[in-house]
């Protein structure tokens, strides 16, 4: 079965996740992965997209999730100024071909949430 691989964001609370899953049984090789815009986290003093899980991701096990922790929410709306960013990804299945999947994101879908902090009194 070939890979099934997703490059999606994720909110959490307050926490914003980049989020790689492989969502299928079969084991994904020698991942890349290409940003139209940088992706910043961390009030803007961490290049995301640089990161070495994009360069170097070898081996995606079957139904494996890598989560990334981008920021808070508010804090990288304040410091992300492109909204819109598509990330490319290209990688190989067992029988050694390549596929190549593209994820378009509009971020402006993120503006104005109302927000639950967990540290935030009930």
């Amino acid at each position: 079965m070939d890979p099934n691989i997703v490059v999606d964001f994720e909110l959490q609370e307050e926490a914003f996740f980049l989020c790689i899953r492989n969502l299928s049984e079969g084991p994904a090789f020698d991942l890349k992965f290409e940003f139209s815009t940088p992706l910043y986290g961390r009030s803007r003093t961490l290049r995301i997209d640089q990161l070495p899980v994009f360069r170097r991701l070898r081996y995606l096990a079957p139904r494996k999730e890598i989560r990334i922790f981008v920021d808070t929410l508010p804090a990288f709306l304040a410091h992300q100024e492109e909204r819109e960013l598509k990330v490319r990804i290209r990688y190989k299945v067992e029988d050694g071909d390549t596929l190549k999947k593209s994820f378009p994101h509009d971020l402006r879908i993120y503006e104005d949430l109302p927000l639950h902090s967990s540290a935030s009194s009930i």
